[in-house]
């Protein structure tokens, strides 16, 4: 069998990685798949592996604006694909072309689309709302036409399930995880071997946008350390439009000499699991994920973990963490003194979590997509004989 694969509306963040460790870890011939052809840009095809079995095609059209992609990738890609001998493609980015001429698999990995409330939050007549609205038409519509349909997390399956009248396959299949976030969990100090000047470090590591709630924990911590516990924060993330400027306003108004809180932005994929090793403690007070693999990476890497209890957070962590409500400075407050305030829970929870997390390689996601696919296209090929 012949796969096409389609990212041509994949350029940064998890989708890349997720493709490209997808790629990196296959051995499609074992699932039945001879031939991959995979649609992208020049800079993404730049992130994949050389392979016998795997071929890069780009086109200066995938460069161009957001207009131009969506007409050819909407129009012309699948004919293109047909042409290509290719017999069944999958679809990472979670919607399908208007006009499809070959069996499609897809994958939802942005909940945006479906809990619009949170999307709200970057403003109900921003663009950015009404495009995750638009979104939730696109994928719905795709989720229904699809013939196989991956989800990565149970939560994320039973939202949508709800939602969208779903008549393929589908398959929980979560990522992997690199083994370079693999850690040990650490002996934890009492908080009193710790100073104004060598503080308990936290971490949080997300791009910086509202549902993040960025500006919630720094003002957590600007309390906490107003009243007298020695504690810092390390952000790092991309940088967002008005909510990264809000961000850095919020870091300048509340520690305008840098003292306890830095913003170190973006930092490569490849160095994060540095930053991990380096720190006292983990924070992710996102309030929507599909599957949130920065949390799962936090946990692999043996630090305890201040967690939000919103989305399928609790699915993931378990009662291995301690959870706070991201929309509310005390809850965040609360939950960070709790951490600190007990060696013996820090311990214990970055032990569990890290048992809990396990080590589940990228092989094992690969293997299972492609499984996947090839099954949906059997059951294709024998409905439409």
């Amino acid at each position: 069998m012949h796969l096409g694969i389609d990212a041509t509306n994949i350029h940064q963040g998890g989708g890349v990685t997720h493709l490209v460790q997808l790629l990196s870890a296959a051995s499609p011939r074992e699932q039945g798949i001879s031939k991959i052809t995979v649609w992208c840009s020049p800079k993404t095809a730049a992130l994949f592996p050389e392979k016998p079995w795997l071929k890069i095609r780009s086109g200066a059209w995938m460069e161009g604006g957001s207009l131009k992609r969506f007409f050819f990738q909407h129009l012309f890609l699948s004919l293109e694909m047909r042409r290509a001998g290719c017999e069944i493609v999958f679809f990472p980015g979670g919607t399908l072309p208007l006009i499809s001429l070959l069996p499609p698999v897809t994958i939802s990995q942005n909940m945006l689309p479906f809990e619009l409330d949170k999307a709200a939050l970057f403003g109900r007549f921003s663009l950015m709302y009404l495009k995750f609205c638009a979104l939730r038409l696109l994928q719905s519509i795709s989720f229904n036409r699809a013939v196989g349909i991956i989800f990565l997390s149970k939560y994320a399956q039973d939202k949508i399930n709800k939602c969208v009248k779903i008549n393929g396959l589908q398959k929980l299949i979560p990522h992997g995880i690199e083994p370079r976030f693999i850690g040990k969990a650490r002996i934890q100090k009492s908080i009193d071997a710790y100073s104004i000047t060598e503080p308990f470090r936290f971490l949080y590591v997300s791009i910086l946008m509202p549902y993040k709630h960025q500006i919630e924990v720094i003002r957590a911590i600007k309390e906490l350390r107003d009243s007298g516990w020695p504690i810092a924060l390390d952000l790092i993330g991309p940088f967002w439009s008005w909510y990264g400027k809000a961000v850095q306003n919020e870091i300048n108004n509340l520690d305008p000499d840098g003292d306890f809180i830095q913003y170190l932005g973006e930092k490569p994929f490849e160095a994060l699991h540095c930053a991990y090793q380096k720190s006292d403690a983990f924070i992710f007070a996102s309030s929507c994920e599909n599957l949130p693999n920065i949390l799962i990476e936090a946990m692999a890497s043996g630090i305890p973990v201040a967690c939000s209890s919103e989305g399928p957070m609790p699915e993931i962590l378990g009662i291995e963490g301690i959870y706070f409500d991201p929309r509310i400075v005390f809850s965040i407050k609360n939950s960070l003194s709790q951490l600190m305030s007990s060696p013996e829970k820090r311990a214990l929870n970055a032990k569990n979590a890290s048992i809990r997390v396990g080590y589940s390689p990228w092989t094992n996601c690969a293997n299972k997509t492609f499984e996947l696919i090839n099954k949906c296209y059997e059951n294709y090929c024998r409905l439409n004989r």
